[in-house]
């Protein structure tokens, strides 16, 4: 008589390796989800703070143009086609609002231009900010613009200025007109892309104290 011997063999049912699948596919899609929103994260807080940094400088340099250096401030002086200005204590601040910085195209090479002009005042006619050449230092950078640029004085007849910088980060589709006045200020929400969008308003009072 012939005796067959049978050994023991255990396996994965069809079952079995389905459910495992969908448990590792899980946690795949969670590690994935999870990895995402760390880039988000990450990316929005490097815009975020370039984007304060930039209004920060920009403040910074007003103020002190008020507060230290002689000659008169103007909040207005005469426009240059699309293009305005101000005066603060010997400099001229010409600028265009809505208008992102791009070195790759000439006519959006400059936003925001300060230049020495000892003579500046509320006659003085602002820089074209559509030329490829206009004199003196850009202050604002790469893929940003400027919603909003004012010098205004506290009170009347006082040496008080108040100075409101807003700069925003990121392409038209990442941004709206939230005040209908044609300015893009304010980032979208729930939109793909959104954490390469920033804005950052600052604002301060300074004293002029050298006339």
């Amino acid at each position: 008589m012939r005796h067959v011997q049978r050994t023991n063999q255990k396996g994965f049912t069809i079952i079995e390796l389905m459910i495992a699948s969908v448990v590792f596919a899980s946690i795949l899609l969670l590690l994935t989800m999870g990895l995402l929103a760390v880039s988000r994260t990450y990316y929005k807080g490097v815009v975020t703070s370039r984007t304060q940094q930039v209004a920060r400088s920009i403040l910074e340099d007003v103020s002190e143009s008020i507060r230290f250096n002689g000659g008169a401030v103007a909040p207005a002086i005469v426009p240059n086609g699309t293009s305005n200005g101000i005066c603060a204590g010997g400099k001229r601040y010409s600028y265009q609002l809505n208008k992102q910085l791009d070195e790759a195209v000439a006519s959006q090479r400059h936003v925001l231009v300060v230049d020495d002009f000892d003579t500046c005042s509320a006659g003085t006619t602002a820089q074209n900010m559509d030329s490829a050449t206009p004199t003196g230092r850009e202050l604002m950078s790469t893929r940003m613009r400027l919603s909003g640029f004012s010098v205004t004085q506290v009170g009347t007849g006082t040496d008080l200025w108040r100075v409101t910088v807003r700069v925003a980060s990121g392409e038209n589709d990442l941004l709206e007109d939230t005040n209908s006045d044609g300015v893009l200020d304010t980032c979208r929400q729930a939109r793909n892309g959104s954490q390469f969008c920033a804005v950052s308003e600052l604002s301060t009072v300074v004293q002029k104290r050298v006339r």
